[in-house]
């Protein structure tokens, strides 16, 4: 929320306050949901499904914006795909070795190992307890932070 302006201070709701609202509201029904799931699916099952499908909505929006013109002409040429995988390779290619393998760790250990531990834990824990320690987050990203 912003202040400021000729209210004298007054909280204005922006675009981007509604977006983050948005975000922690699905990010909550998506818990809520989770442990329904994890008591009938195994956790790698739930992981790889999530994976798939955060996938194919990026590609659908990839796909929306190149239709709606929201993306570069040279990025909406006729091999997308092919120019895409083009610049990853030449950006990759300036990768150390060890760059590689921190940035490998870090999709696949907040990836897909939390997605894999969290539908396992939820399996015994429902959502309401599991909150609390959810909401510890941001004292983890702060230690992070400090660490890094």
């Amino acid at each position: 929320v912003q202040s400021g302006g000729a209210a004298g201070g007054a909280a204005a709701f922006s675009s981007a306050d509604a977006s983050m609202l948005t975000a922690a509201l699905c990010y909550a029904l998506q818990k809520v949901r989770l442990s329904t799931f994890a008591q009938t699916y195994p956790a790698a099952r739930l992981a790889a499904g999530r994976l798939r499908t955060q996938a194919a909505i990026v590609l659908l929006g990839l796909g929306g914006a190149a239709l709606v013109g929201g993306l570069p002409e040279a990025a909406v040429s006729a091999d997308l795909f092919a120019a895409s995988l083009s610049s990853v390779a030449r950006w990759a290619a300036q990768l150390s070795p060890t760059q590689a393998l921190l940035l490998t760790l870090s999709a696949l250990v907040p990836g897909a190992f939390a997605t894999i531990l969290q539908a396992e834990g939820q399996k015994v824990v429902p959502a309401a307890s599991a909150q609390p320690i959810f909401a510890s987050m941001p004292l983890f990203a702060a230690g992070w932070a400090c660490l890094l």
